[in-house]
């Protein structure tokens, strides 16, 4: 580690052959950079290797799940020169890559990349259009298809990443987000938590550093808690359980490109540009249609629907809540 307790950044790319090297940069939150792992599926069968420089936790669940060679850390001081004056070392590391994939709304910072390091950059917008009912990935993966870094007859393929150890009756809930608009209310997961344990499963609450301001009402409840800082063991905990039931959030996002059966309820955010990606979800939305928007008056979905809508997922091949999982 740095003095400052930044892990210490390689100065060459000595493990990999000369031509194979691909660095993605994606400075978004958690379920923007989940909604590109497809992207940097598809980048790891054009090259060796790939990189990913994201923010430090992100990247520490992407190591763990083995979607790269090595994460980096954008915090870090040595990428600061991103949005300032490239130094000689961030210019010469750079340009040892044969190709960057930059996720950005703006060029400028693909400019500089292309006039200081000098080796092909793709940037890509890390959202569709405001008024495009695209899905975020398939967004993605289309810009990749266009500049030849993907091929778009190749259909994607959703993994079941958890331990052989997964608890199958293990439901756990998260009901935090990034936005207080975008949870359901609490009661509402209280109320879910009594359903699952009386169908004879074991709901279990997560929170991480998003969600700190619902943990007192948490604890007051018969069900246990997990609360942790760090995205890595809330990870852990993902690769470990039958089930998840959350929002609109990185987390779900997680869970269901991780392989866990994920329910996702919606509110005000289109599911159709924003849902998660998995082997095995469902979303529950506030829309009154699949074209229509969420409005401000529009109820929250009901505990029977979401109850519903994890039961049908559990029923599922290899999903089921009894017995062992395929």
């Amino acid at each position: 580690l740095s003095p400052f307790g930044i892990p210490t950044l390689p100065d060459d790319h000595s493990a990999v052959t000369a031509g194979t090297a691909a660095l993605m940069i994606h400075p978004g939150a958690l379920g923007d950079v989940v909604l590109a792992f497809s992207a940097l599926e598809r980048l790891s069968h054009r090259f060796e290797a790939v990189d990913l420089l994201c923010q430090e936790q992100i990247g520490k669940a992407a190591t763990r799940l083995q979607m790269v060679r090595r994460a980096l850390p954008i915090e870090s001081g040595r990428f600061a020169d991103l949005y300032g004056g490239f130094s000689p070392w961030l210019s010469s590391w750079i340009a040892g890559y044969d190709q960057v994939v930059l996720f950005s709304v703006t060029s400028t910072l693909a400019d500089r990349l292309e006039r200081h390091a000098g080796c092909p950059v793709v940037r890509i917008p890390p959202r569709p259009g405001k008024n495009r009912r695209l899905h975020t990935a398939d967004h993605l993966l289309a810009h990749l298809a266009r500049n030849g870094l993907a091929d778009p007859a190749r259909s994607a393929v959703c993994r079941d990443l958890r331990s052989p150890e997964a608890e199958p009756t293990r439901v756990l809930i998260h009901p935090g987000a990034g936005s207080p608009k975008k949870r359901w209310p609490a009661e509402h997961f209280f109320e879910l938590a009594q359903r699952l344990a009386a169908a004879g499963l074991d709901p279990q609450f997560i929170l991480g550093p998003a969600e700190r301001d619902l943990a007192p009402a948490v604890k007051k409840r018969p069900w246990p808690l997990f609360a942790t800082e760090r995205l890595v063991d809330l990870l852990e905990r993902l690769l470990r359980a039958g089930a998840l039931v959350g929002n609109d959030s990185g987390v779900s996002h997680l869970g269901a490109y991780a392989g866990l059966p994920t329910v996702a309820v919606f509110g005000p955010t289109d599911p159709a540009v924003w849902s998660p990606r998995g082997r095995a979800v469902a979303v529950v939305s506030s829309r009154k249609s699949a074209s229509g928007p969420a409005t401000p008056e529009a109820s929250p979905p009901p505990v029977s629907a979401v109850f519903e809508s994890l039961a049908g997922l559990l029923s599922g091949p290899g999903n089921a809540a009894s017995g062992t999982r395929r």
